[in-house]
């Protein structure tokens, strides 16, 4: 070990001891680095701070001030005017780190004389405590502990190919399925019951494994084992990937006993080491195996039991492992238990707000603490359901911290550029476990973006793909770099009919993301001609695409919208957005209102786009166009992507309403949107504050909620009889249906049985008889809005060229019926 290897961490050390801020830390650790001794001011400052160079260094000389400040508590000569404070400062620091080095050669002698072991251990556990855990921010706040799952498995998981969840619970698809978890433990029940009272079932607690997905508080909670007062024995810290070429007992008993010791010779402590194993009372701490030298999984598994054995066997031993390299091996570890890292609580009610617990931790060690609890408030937010998911995770949860914190306060402005930041910040926290350059990074973004992109577009599960798709696409280099190195992609489980394994993006939410980052045109999303919108026709020596009504590509029509790169993919933006209001679909606007919908949502992306007055349109369909707003489809779905559009104007109009509107229903509507955009600026008069209800009053509730269960009973009854027609006969019930809405007064109960009819088949049919009946003059039938909600929902079911064939009555057959 080389004299001045230490001399980081010793750096760190002082920075922590004399309270340096993040942006003082920073300037600090590189300015007084061994290898930039002799660096230039100017070179520290566009390094650190970056930007243009005079503010930069002017910022670097007042942080400079700062920590000369704070270093005088300790370097009383720091306080001269005299010039040349740095190297001076440098020389203090090395004078004070070589009688630091002198001190732990004393101790060690000592240490040796008396074989006091338990001294070793835990000497040796401070030294490394500072390389333990890859930090992904800057700011470093106590341990938040996740909580564990008894896992019970006697083979690989493996799901049926339909197998799938939404990206906003996308964390969902790495979770066991629930028969799989017998048994949950709180992070201070683990300890005690687990590795203190060795209360596991296969090995008592001799022979534990910690698995779980990439940042999901593996390491941390093994800190915790080997720092815990309740924890017995001799701990003893390998980190798995240092063994290199190695075997765990040569590694043992040479690097770790000389690092111990701080001696060369460590021949004659050898035989004391190997003694103390063979007593039982070692605790043997393996940090990830998925980190071993190995060429796979699979292999890294052999290897390690392969290592495990000998006077090593004879320790108490907890090893972590990502949870996709444990499953990669039906027999990972014989005779280990198992426990998974479950997802950090997100305002669950029978458990604490994890989640708010950590954010308001990690601001409190910064200067604005109060921040957190307004990041909370911002996750709480309806339009930001996916980052919730998200941040369960306490690696992904530590990002989003960071990213709060240097954007003073709020989210990125786009979601795109909300993930290009986490994307930076993964290959940083990956940089010191695997190096990759800026090309390499580069190269490999593409390749997962083409993965992306044509998994949603190909593969059966889209958050699940295929190893053959995955290699196919990516190259064999590619693929073992994205899995076994960096891990954006992890084994999550087999296919229960080819046993072929299936991979997944480290969150779902990234797929979509790299998904936007491959596509270059929006004619991929769109390719349409508003002359003769015939969807079946080609258009531009193309096929016509319609991407942009299959809601699996909504979120990656989004994030493309919100990519920042030069002025020319600006106009293709705008563009994009101003193909959309002009979409011509041929059927009476029906999908024109969804593609306004699309383009309005993009204008939250997309701020500075030329269409933002789009915005004024879906307020005007929203609350003021149609008679009856609370029944109209189009109304309704206005006021739902109003809840999308995160944008001033959108803001301004919604106080508007709640604060000027005449109409009682209006104000009302805008002050629950703005709620749930987390917008309260005036307090809503809490129930607290309302008169109690009388005994009569509570009479009359009563009897008002009877009548109106027993109307839902008849309704539903109702319903189910005409459902039972339909399926029967569909061509004659179906018709039958629509001229009875033009003579009874149960139209709305009619329109409701039409939208419970599902399969596509039907759907063709009732477009095409309300079609007919009406002959394209909806406006003019006394049951518009009945029959408007119908087609409405058929939109909503069926792809833009069903319909389309549908509405233009081109033959099709339904269940042996010519229509």
């Amino acid at each position: 070990m080389e004299f001045w290897d230490g001399w980081d961490n010793f750096l760190k050390v002082i920075a922590s001891d004399h309270n340096l801020t993040v942006e003082q830390k920073a300037v600090f650790l590189v300015r007084f680095a061994r290898q930039n001794i002799d660096k230039k001011n100017q070179d520290v400052a566009d390094e650190v701070i970056g930007g243009e160079p005079a503010k930069a260094l002017r910022a670097y000389d007042k942080r400079m001030k700062d920590i000369f400040g704070k270093l005088a508590e300790s370097f009383p000569e720091v306080k001269s005017e005299d010039k040349g404070k740095v190297k001076r400062v440098q020389a203090y620091l090395e004078k004070a780190y070589l009688e630091q080095q002198q001190n732990k050669d004393t101790e060690a002698g000592s240490a040796i004389a008396s074989h006091d072991w338990t001294k070793i251990c835990r000497d040796m556990l401070e030294s490394q405590k500072l390389n333990i855990r890859r930090q992904a921010t800057e700011v470093v706040s106590k341990a938040f502990y996740v909580e564990l799952g008894l896992v019970e498995r006697k083979h690989q998981p493996r799901r049926s190919g339909d197998f799938s969840v939404s990206p906003e619970q996308g964390s969902g698809f790495f979770q066991l399925h629930e028969e799989e978890i017998t048994q949950t433990y709180e992070h201070h029940e683990f300890l005690e019951q687990v590795i203190k009272q060795g209360q596991s079932k296969k090995s008592q607690g001799k022979r534990i494994a910690i698995i779980g997905e990439p940042g999901a508080g593996k390491t941390t909670l093994l800190e915790a084992i080997a720092f815990s007062p309740k924890t017995p024995g001799f701990p003893i810290w390998v980190s798995l990937g240092s063994l290199r070429d190695k075997s765990l007992e040569n590694y043992v008993r040479e690097n770790w006993l000389r690092d111990a010791l701080k001696t060369s010779d460590v021949t004659q402590q050898q035989k004391a080491l190997e003694e103390l194993f063979k007593s039982g009372e070692v605790l043997l701490l393996l940090d990830g195996v998925d980190e071993m030298p190995a060429s796979s999984p699979v292999e890294a598994l052999a290897k390690l039991r392969e290592e495990l054995t000998g006077w090593v066997a004879d320790a108490r031993t907890v090893v972590t492992c990502r949870q996709n390299v444990w499953d990669a091996s039906v027999n990972a570890l014989p005779g280990f238990d198992t426990y998974r890292t479950l997802d950090f609580s997100y305002g669950e009610s029978n458990k604490p707000d994890q989640v708010r617990q950590f954010i308001c931790e990690w601001f409190s060690q910064t200067d604005k603490p109060e921040l957190g609890e307004r990041l909370r408030e911002k996750l709480d937010e309806d339009r930001h359901q996916r980052v919730r998911d998200l941040v369960k995770n306490p690696l992904r949860l530590s990002l989003m911290c960071q990213s709060w914190y240097f954007c003073q306060g709020d989210l990125p402005k786009t979601k795109a550029a909300l993930y290009e930041q986490f994307t930076r910040a993964f290959y940083d926290w990956k940089q010191e476990q695997f190096s990759t350059t800026l090309t390499k990074r580069k190269e490999l973004n593409t390749a997962l973006g083409l993965l992306a992109r044509e998994a949603i577009d190909k593969e059966k599960s889209r958050l699940g793909i295929r190893e053959s798709f995955a290699i196919d696409v990516l190259g064999e280099d590619l693929f073992k770099l994205a899995t076994d190195k960096l891990h954006w992609l992890n084994f999550v489980y087999k296919d229960a009919e080819t046993d072929e394994k299936v991979y997944a993006f480290f969150h779902p939410t990234f797929q979509e993301y790299f998904a936007a980052c491959a596509i270059d045109d929006w004619d991929y999303f769109l390719n349409h001609n508003n002359d003769n919108p015939n969807p079946f026709l080609q258009y531009k020596n193309k096929d016509c695409v319609y991407r942009i009504f299959d809601q699996q590509w909504k979120e990656v029509i989004l994030l493309w919208i919100g990519i920042e790169k030069d002025e020319e993919f600006r106009k293709h933006k705008d563009n994009f957005i101003k193909a959309l209001v002009n979409f011509m679909d041929g059927c009476k606007n029906l999908y024109w209102y969804r593609t306004c919908f699309l383009a309005a949502a993009g204008t939250a992306e997309f701020r500075n786009c030329k269409l933002a007055d789009l915005i004024l349109l879906i307020f005007y369909w929203g609350f003021e166009k149609w008679e009856d707003p609370n029944f109209d489809p189009i109304a309704e779905a206005a006021r739902e992507i109003i809840l999308e559009i995160d944008h001033p104007r959108a803001i301004n109009q919604l106080i508007y309403y709640r604060d000027n509107s005449q109409n009682r229903y209006i104000s009302e509507e805008a002050t629950y949107i703005l709620e749930k955009m987390g917008i309260r600026n005036q307090p809503l008069h809490s129930i607290s504050e309302l008169p109690p209800l009388t005994e009569e009053q509570k009479d009359q509730l009563k009897e008002y909620e009877s009548i109106i269960e027993q109307a839902l009973n008849e309704r539903s009854r109702t319903i189910e009889s005409m459902l039972g027609r339909i399926q029967a006969e569909p061509g004659a019930t179906i018709n039958f249906l629509v001229q009875l809405m033009d003579k009874n007064t149960n139209n709305e109960i009619i329109a409701e049985a039409f939208k419970k009819v599902l399969q596509d088949k039907h759907l063709r049919l009732i477009v095409k008889k309300i079609k007919e009946y009406v002959d394209i003059k909806l406006e003019e039938t006394e049951y518009f809005d009945y029959l408007y909600d119908v087609i409405w929902h058929c939109t909503q079911k069926m792809t833009y060229p069903e319909f389309y064939k549908a509405w233009h009555g081109e033959r099709c057959s339904v269940q042996g019926v010519e229509n």
